[in-house]
């Protein structure tokens, strides 16, 4: 195996080994040898300079690897302390501008996500403000409950009051608690509420039961059965139960005098009604449904044009012509003559009244066709409005 990385001590030592070069005659004999005139020519002596030759030959051999190697490590060397000199600094920059950027941890993720997501409930919850009823964007943030507030004309309006969403309480404590808080007389309304009676759920069937008191029985067949069943009707829309179960103390089945026995109310899926407009004591206006139940939506937006009785107002103009037509539980509406909505009540009441009304008719949505502005009060009358969630709505803060 040859060895190419010499030492400077190892080739001193070599060059000593070599042997010495020395003539051995004496100053006579080699002043004969060169002044002589008839001495013959002395043969060359080669052998010894040869062999230093040939020494010095395998000498440069055995050094030129060892120098050329070292000179390359050398410069490797060299070449590989510049590249990392190069990539420290490349690195040090990377880093430097890596750590200017803008740290988003997982917190400032969900910071950024909250913010975001409270951005636009604020944005949604803004659209929806000014608007009578209750729509899909505002149970983003809200529960709702829907109570059958009395009038002073005695009969009920379906009011859905919103509170903030809350993860504590089952749906009847809720009910209770915000029943409490309402403020009737504030909103234009009687006070009916808390209501005399109590509401259990039934843990075996999950049912609600609705106990009648015997004093709550005396005033109901005094005329008041039919406010207080309209009542429970109301409350039922908003709940995840389908039916109120009704008994007295004693477990017994309550009569009524107008009504007779009445063992349970049933939730009310598609009334078939239209809708009216009521004003209250203090002003406020209201979207009632009527008595009447109708064949068709078609007929019963007609019949909107008009008067039911005393107490509600029609929210259709008899000059607002309309042709309607159905495909796929969808209503659309087509105005004969381009409509033109203004910025007051009774124009958002044409609508909303609209909107509940194809509700009670089980349509999801209505496409409002030749409506002059199609971006009104949150409103893309460009396609299909979906149908509200439940009628007036009131926040309870």
């Amino acid at each position: 195996m040859k060895k190419n990385n010499w030492e400077e001590t190892e080739i001193e030592n070599l060059l000593r080994e070599m042997p010495s070069l020395k003539d051995s005659r004496s100053r006579e004999e080699i002043y004969q040898a060169v002044s002589g005139d008839k001495a013959a020519k002395r043969p060359k002596s080669w052998g010894y300079p040869a062999l230093a030759g040939i020494a010095a030959v395998l000498i440069l051999a055995l050094i030129t690897p060892s120098l050329f190697n070292s000179m390359n490590n050398t410069e490797f060397e060299n070449s590989a302390s510049d590249m990392a000199v190069e990539e420290s600094a490349d690195t040090g920059i990377a880093e430097k501008e890596i750590a200017s950027l803008p740290e988003r941890t997982e917190e400032n993720s969900n910071a950024g996500g909250a913010e975001s997501n409270h951005e636009s409930i604020m944005m949604m919850e803004a659209e929806t403000a000014d608007l009578t009823n209750v729509y899909e964007e505002d149970l983003l943030q809200y529960d709702v409950f829907t109570y059958g507030l009395v009038t002073a004309d005695a009969f009920a309006v379906p009011v859905s009051v919103l509170v903030e969403k809350s993860e504590t309480g089952n749906w009847l404590e809720r009910f209770e608690e915000v029943s409490s808080g309402i403020p009737e007389e504030d909103w234009g309304f009687d006070n009916y509420y808390p209501l005399e009676g109590s509401l259990r759920i039934d843990k075996e069937t999950n049912e609600l039961t609705y106990t009648v008191t015997d004093e709550e029985q005396g005033k109901l067949s005094g005329g008041g059965e039919k406010l207080f069943y309209d009542s429970i009707v109301m409350v039922l829309e908003s709940s995840p139960y389908e039916k109120v179960k009704l008994r007295n103390a004693d477990g017994s089945v309550p009569s009524f005098s107008h009504m007779g026995e009445v063992s349970e109310i049933i939730k009310t899926v598609h009334s078939n009604k239209g809708y009216y407009k009521y004003t209250s004591g203090n002003g406020d206006s209201y979207l009632v449904p009527g008595e009447e139940k109708f064949e068709s939506v078609n007929d019963a937006l007609s019949k909107m044009k008009t008067s039911p009785n005393g107490f509600l107002e029609s929210v259709i103009a008899n000059d607002v012509q309309f042709e309607t037509t159905i495909e796929n539980n969808l209503l659309t509406l087509s105005f004969n003559k381009e409509l033109t909505l203004k910025d007051n009540p009774d124009s958002l009441l044409l609508i909303e009244g609209i909107l509940m009304t194809a509700k009670e008719f089980g349509f999801e949505a209505v496409l409002f066709e030749n409506v002059e502005s199609t971006d009104w009060k949150g409103f893309d009358f460009s396609q299909p409005v979906t149908v509200p969630v439940s009628p007036n709505k009131k926040i309870l803060n």
